[in-house]
């Protein structure tokens, strides 16, 4: 089905699948036979199982909070955030071999992320500063800075879900995972996939989607986009 081009379509990969080369190998292959003219697509990240690993290291906490995100100590903040950009590199190299525009950004470069009082919050003009054209995919990591100045792990939906209250535009989430085989409406939620189930029995995604107002629908797809 063509998009229109006015259509923001925001793709979200949490921490599960991301160590699986053979899902970033699909996904690199898929964007690059997606036609990408007059489309504005967006690649959100979330922290996987290598910070998990830096956590554990330093003797903190791996356990998620009921928003899916991890605690990061504003101690081992700096170690957090070169695995993260580690991560960023890796990927965005991936969809550059494959011929995809690649852009990797921090969420909390240019002040295009931050947490106020714990509400993400973004910049303003965020879209003109994600795409300066609508061919580039930019890759963003779902972090941005607590006001102490440690790191914050934020769930890709989050991000999302702050990108969309900063847009005029019609917005389009796709849910990406391994696991995922079927594409739902909002109205058919209880009958998600086992990735959804999961965060929708935490009463995370519930609350969220329910205030997006301008979600027309809740896409949920496999990695073969």
């Amino acid at each position: 089905m063509k998009m229109p081009s006015n259509v923001v379509e925001i793709l979200l990969v949490d921490h599960r699948p991301q160590e699986d080369l053979m899902f970033w190998d699909a996904m690199a292959r898929s964007l690059s036979r997606t036609n990408r003219e007059g489309r504005w697509i967006c690649l959100i990240v979330g922290c996987d199982e290598k910070v998990e690993r830096v956590l554990a290291q330093n003797g903190q906490s791996t356990s998620r909070t009921e928003a899916d995100e991890l605690e990061i100590a504003l101690e081992i903040s700096n170690e957090v955030e070169k695995t993260v950009r580690e991560a960023k590199k890796n990927i965005s190299s991936r969809l550059t071999d494959e011929g995809v525009a690649a852009v990797g950004i921090m969420g909390f470069e240019r002040g295009l992320f931050r947490s106020v009082h714990g509400e993400v919050v973004a910049k303003k003009g965020l879209k003109m500063a994600l795409w300066p054209a609508p061919a580039v995919v930019p890759v963003v990591m779902s972090v941005c800075t607590e006001e102490n100045g440690a790191m914050r792990d934020v769930h890709p939906i989050t991000m999302a879900r702050s990108m969309v209250h900063n847009m005029k535009e019609e917005s389009r989430i796709t849910v990406i995972s391994q696991r995922v085989t079927r594409t739902l409406n909002l109205g058919d939620l209880e009958h998600g996939s086992h990735e959804l189930e999961e965060l929708v029995r935490k009463n995370t995604v519930s609350k969220l989607i329910k205030n997006v107002h301008n979600l027309s629908k809740w896409w949920i797809s496999g990695p073969a986009l």
